[in-house]
C-alpha cells in the first residue's frame, strides 16, 4: 500500500494534549493515534447514519452523555422534525 503524508500545524495545547492521551493509552506514535482516532470517527459517523446516538453509558448510576459534534448532526437522518437554531 502506497503512502501519502499528512502535515498540519496544531497549537501547544493541543500537542501537550495529545502527547499525554498519548502516555495515557500507551500509543507509541502519532501514526498510531491518527489510526485509532480516524477508527473511533468513522465508527461514529456510520452508527450515526444508522439513527442511532453515540454515549458514554456509566454502567453503575445507568445514565449517559451523549456525544455531539456536528459531523455526526449532519450524517444523521432526517426525523422530518424543525430543529431551532
Amino acid at each position: 500500500m502506497s503512502k501519502v503524508k499528512i502535515q498540519f500545524d496544531i497549537d501547544q495545547q493541543t500537542d501537550k494534549s495529545i502527547k499525554q492521551t498519548m502516555k495515557d493509552a500507551n500509543i507509541a506514535s502519532r501514526v498510531s493515534y491518527i489510526d485509532y482516532a480516524f477508527t473511533i470517527f468513522q465508527w461514529a459517523l456510520a452508527n450515526a447514519k444508522e439513527g442511532r446516538i453515540i454515549v458514554a453509558l456509566d454502567e453503575k448510576t445507568q445514565t449517559y452523555k451523549e456525544l455531539s459534534m456536528p459531523p455526526l448532526d449532519i450524517v444523521k437522518p432526517s426525523t422530518g422534525e424543525i430543529k431551532n437554531g
